[in-house]
C-alpha cells in the first residue's frame, strides 16, 4: 500500500520512523531513504543499530530556499541517485520510507516519473511511505493512506531553532 504523510506540521518523519521500527520489530524489511537529509539525525543511530537500512546524502544538504540554480542542478544529481537506490530495493515485502520527496519533487530535484517507477514496483507485501511537503494531486489520488499534519503553532515561529534530539 502506498501511505502519504504530507503538510507543513511537525511529526512525518517521526511516524514514518515509528512505522520502520514497528515492521522491523516483526521481522520485516525495511529501508529508509532520506531526501534533503545526510542521515545525521538523532533517529538514524538507532535505527541502524536496530538493522534498519538507511540512505542518505553524504554531506549536509542546504534548505531548497537557500539552493542557487546551480545548487539543485548539482543536488538534483544525488536525490535522483537515492530514488533510483529505492526503485533497485530488492525486497519484495516490507516498508519502503522515502522520507521528505515529496520536498524534493516540489523542488524538481527529481521527477513524478521517476517517483511513479518506484510506485509501480510495490507489490501486495510492500508498504511505501512518502513523507514532505505538498502532496500533489495525483498522489493523493493513488494513495491507500493520506494523512496531512498541520502546523497550529511551532516554537520556531517565536525564533526557536531546531532542538539536537527534538526536531533532528
Amino acid at each position: 500500500m502506498i501511505q502519504v504523510y504530507h503538510g507543513a506540521g511537525k511529526g512525518k518523519t517521526t511516524a514514518a520512523v515509528g512505522l520502520l521500527v514497528r515492521a522491523a520489530g516483526r521481522g520485516k524489511a525495511t529501508l529508509l531513504v532520506q531526501f534533503l537529509k545526510d542521515g545525521s539525525s538523532g533517529e538514524i543511530v538507532m535505527l541502524r543499530r536496530w538493522g534498519i537500512a538507511v540512505a542518505a546524502a553524504k554531506e549536509p544538504v542546504p534548505f531548497l530556499w537557500e539552493m542557487t540554480a546551480s545548487d539543485r542542478a548539482r543536488w538534483a544529481w544525488q536525490q535522483e541517485e537515492l530514488l533510483r537506490q529505492a526503485a533497485l530495493w530488492p525486497k519484495q515485502e516490507g516498508v519502503l520510507v522515502l522520507d521528505e520527496v515529496l520536498w524534493a519533487l516540489e523542488g524538481g530535484l527529481v521527477q513524478r516519473q521517476q517517483v511513479e517507477e518506484v510506485l509501480n514496483r510495490s507489490t501486495a507485501r510492500r508498504d511505501i511511505v512518502l513523507t514532505g511537503g505538498h502532496c500533489p494531486d495525483w498522489l493523493k489520488a493513488r494513495a491507500d493512506y493520506e494523512t496531512e499534519f498541520i502546523a497550529k503553532k511551532h516554537p520556531f515561529q517565536q525564533g526557536f531553532l531546531a532542538r539536537e534530539g527534538i526536531e533532528y
